[in-house]
């Protein structure tokens, strides 16, 4: 793979107007342009270079220096590299408008219609609607997270204007025997906000409207207002709740990058045991709905009795279920001494256990005829509109991870994590060693991205994240210190050290924090304003790319010019009664989406 210095040279027109900064991770690099059109090109040659876009930011630094809006993209390279480019809004005739990058990144739609609902800026290419995050009952060009609009303010501006009419749904034509399904945007039980529109004919789902943003909480505005460097860990660990350690972890890593900080291995150790923790119990949940939307309720709940064991570990470890309140930027806290022995022998138990009843399920004819090719997310769809995650593996794209493609904390350290994580999925021909005792074989050639293939990649990753636990538990025990440095008389020291560091970062530097949690991977940008406060903190779930991936895995998929042809293509049809199945297969984020 080509360097990007290398693709600077080949495609921009003007590479003098290109300007490198210094990063202080060794990973990262950071570029400056001021021709928007040498940025698109650069982008072009990155996709093709299979370089992945993690996120989409927008700065409002109209106060500052450069007096503008800025865009940032940021990238990543299978050479463990993130590449970071900024561009300035500074032409005065389009001071709202930036250059996309979406003909080349499908995925960052989602967040192109986020900026704009949030900052008023659009593509240059194409006129922008609202209400991707901000509904009806939001006044016209709220634009909350200008750096000039203060929290009360915004509180004031909504409660003294009139709500705006919502938009009349679409009346578009239907051919003769179609019609819509509105579902949601309330669902029965406890599930969170989305409204789902079917367009269907008899039962056969034809397309789908998705709208989400009913669960938008203001989260990024929240940072920016009522937290500061140290404590955004409190707010981050509550964007997600089945993913509040990883999120967590994401954000003390950009707030640790940004200080320049170290942390003992120890340290490194328990985040990723947590982190695996974290993967392990919902995997495990996920399993479960899976079995009970298919019916067998028996295997469904001795699945979920695992699922009550493992969260019971996470409070006998943390005090929280859920792994909250454990991790802060600069270090991790432990209540009590905790018994290592105890840990590997509950969560292999779990596991053993977990794998017979996951292989129960999936050698169930019934069940195999209910999950194979339902709900497919095709390789080259995955892959084109930037899955990620666990839903990408399942498409096919093995080696989509984080923990293999830029290794942070435990995983940069210790190649023996990222081998287990490789050997997850196997190639056929190389049906050896790494696969000798795995009780959950999965192969490549078997992850054609429907709902079979995410149920046994779930079940195989359990089984990965136990064996990645029993490695870091081996690695304390060998090291005298291995709660020492994680015990409560600690924190204050770490704490200090982190305050004294970041006295010594300049204003509106910013740092990068990112994790593969459960999901995905999830990605902090956070920059630093005056003090210790934050002047920007752009969180990226998972969620927001594999949305449109599992809209594309709902769709029917057609044959070309629209009409079946017995010779060619496939042509994949989902029903509505295929919808739960799928819909609880991927398991998106909506709070994680909405923010």
């Amino acid at each position: 793979m080509a360097s990007i210095h290398s693709g600077i040279r080949e495609t921009c027109r003007a590479p003098n107007a290109v300007t490198e900064l210094p990063r202080r991770a060794p990973n990262e690099t950071h570029f400056v342009f001021e021709n928007g059109e040498d940025l698109v090109r650069l982008c072009q040659w990155a996709k093709q270079e299979s370089y992945h876009l993690c996120t989409l930011v927008v700065t409002d630094e109209r106060q500052l220096e450069d007096n503008a809006f800025k865009v940032w993209y940021v990238l990543h390279s299978a050479q463990q590299e993130l590449v970071i480019l900024e561009y300035a809004l500074q032409d005065s005739r389009q001071p709202f408008s930036f250059p996309s990058i979406q003909a080349t990144f499908p995925c960052v739609e989602l967040l192109e219609r986020e900026v704009f609902d949030l900052f008023g800026v659009s593509p240059l290419d194409r006129m922008m609607t609202g209400g991707a995050v901000l509904h009806a009952p939001y006044p016209d060009e709220l634009h909350p997270l200008w750096a000039n609009k203060s929290q009360a303010a915004l509180k004031a501006r909504i409660n003294s204007q009139a709500a705006r009419q919502p938009d009349a749904p679409g009346r578009e034509h239907l051919p003769a025997g179609m019609f819509y399904l509105p579902v949601g945007p309330i669902h029965a039980g406890v599930i969170e906000a989305g409204h789902f529109r079917f367009h269907v004919a008899g039962e056969v789902i034809e397309d789908l409207d998705l709208v989400l943003g009913y669960k938008h909480k203001g989260i990024e505005k929240l940072f920016e207002t009522r937290y500061t460097l140290d404590t955004g860990w409190e707010l981050a660990e509550r964007v997600s709740g089945d993913s509040s350690f990883a999120h967590s972890m994401a954000y003390c890593q950009a707030v640790e990058s940004l200080a320049s900080i170290e942390l003992p291995e120890t340290v490194h150790l328990w985040r990723a045991l947590f982190l695996e923790l974290e993967r392990i119990y919902n995997h495990i949940t996920d399993v479960s709905a899976l079995a009970q939307d298919m019916a067998f309720d028996l295997a469904a709940s001795d699945i979920a009795v695992l699922r009550e064991r493992i969260v019971r570990l996470n409070a006998d470890l943390t005090g929280h279920r859920l792994l909250r309140k454990v991790n802060f930027p600069g270090g991790v806290v432990l209540n009590s001494v905790p018994n290592l022995d105890a840990i590997k022998s509950t969560v292999t138990e779990v596991t053993r256990t977990f794998l017979g009843l996951g292989k129960m399920v999936m050698d169930l004819a019934a069940c195999r005829n209910r999950m194979i090719t339902t709900g497919k997310l095709t390789k080259c769809e995955a892959e084109k509109f930037g899955a990620t995650g666990l839903v990408a593996r399942a498409s096919g794209l093995c080696d989509h991870d984080l923990r293999l493609k830029l290794p942070f904390g435990a995983y940069a350290s210790m190649e023996e994590l990222r081998r287990l994580v490789s050997a997850t999925v196997a190639i056929p021909e190389a049906l050896q060693k790494p696969w000798a005792n795995r009780g959950m074989p999965v192969f490549d050639g078997d992850l054609i991205g429907d709902v079979l293939a995410r149920f046994v990649i779930r079940v195989a990753e359990v089984e990965t994240s136990a064996n990645i636990i029993r490695l870091l538990l081996d690695r304390m025990r060998s090291s005298p210190s291995f709660y020492a440095e994680v015990s409560p008389q600690r924190r204050p020291a770490y704490e200090r050290r982190m305050v004294e560091s970041l006295r010594h970062v300049q204003n509106y530097e910013f740092g990068l924090g990112y994790v593969e949690g459960w999901r995905g991977d999830i990605f902090y940008w956070v920059m630093k304003g005056p003090g210790d406060t934050i002047f920007r903190c752009k969180v990226r779930d998972p969620s927001v790319f594999n949305w449109p991936a599992m809209r594309l895995a709902i769709v029917r998929k057609r044959n070309e010019g629209d009409a079946y042809d017995p010779s060619g293509p496939p042509c994949w049809e989902n029903i509505l009664a295929d919808f739960p199945l799928i819909n609880k297969s991927f398991n998106l984020s909506y709070a994680g989406n909405d923010g």
